[in-house]
């Protein structure tokens, strides 16, 4: 019998304390934040891509990255052309040493 009065003692008490509750209330312009938030287009994968490129630490590297590459290839470029240009060169050489010798 006890226990069954310290239960309801208990609920008496709880059902007290709420008895001087009163509505939450928001903070002011909250409802127009609300508005807003939902109003905006919602984040694709696509946009988050350009967020991130459009940091300029990201895009500064990857400038310098092509920048860095481009002048690789031009350099391997020149110098196949220079190995190119030597035969070329000797050949011509040659041809003249040939012809140099050839004339009394």
């Amino acid at each position: 019998m006890k226990r069954r009065e310290h239960i309801q003692k208990e609920v008496d008490l709880t059902l007290e304390s709420l008895q001087g509750l009163q509505r939450a209330e928001t903070m002011p312009f909250f409802y127009t934040r609300l508005m807003a938030r939902l109003e905006q287009p919602e984040v694709t994968v696509w946009n988050r891509w350009m967020a991130w490129l459009a940091k300029p630490a990201v895009s500064l590297g990857i400038l310098l990255l092509f920048l860095m590459l481009n002048g690789y290839l031009l350099m391997n470029r020149f110098q196949q052309e220079d190995e190119q240009v030597t035969p070329g060169t000797e050949y011509v050489a040659q041809q003249i040493s040939y012809f140099d010798n050839g004339t009394p």
